[in-house]
């Protein structure tokens, strides 16, 4: 935890911006860049749902925090809490019976979702 004297962050700057913030995904990537095949295949591949899993859990608990402390957010956000949730699920639905627009519709939420 943090020392209490600086407030700006959770945990502190390290975790919180590595766990974050997204900078593990950065690394990530730069090891993957540079490793080229060698490091892509000594990779196991549900280490990056875990990846994932692990730094985006910290962001989003935060945006959810944000949102939905106050009421008066809570209607200012509607759109993006109720309306686009409904719509993003009835997408997953339909692109569920499609590899293609599954893996198409999982590529751009992953992308984003960083």
């Amino acid at each position: 935890m943090s020392n209490g004297n600086d407030r700006a962050w959770l945990f502190g700057p390290i975790p919180d911006l590595f766990l974050g913030s997204g900078l593990l995904y950065l690394v990530i990537l730069v090891v993957l860049i540079v490793g080229g095949a060698t490091a892509q295949g000594a990779i196991p591949t549900h280490f990056f749902a875990y990846a994932i899993l692990l730094c985006s859990g910290a962001h989003y608990g935060a945006t959810l925090l944000r949102v939905y402390e106050h009421a008066d957010e809570r209607r200012t956000y509607r759109n993006f809490t109720v309306h686009m949730t409904v719509l993003m699920i009835g997408i997953l639905m339909a692109v569920l019976h499609s590899p293609f627009w599954g893996s198409i519709f999982i590529t751009i939420y992953l992308t984003w979702s960083p």
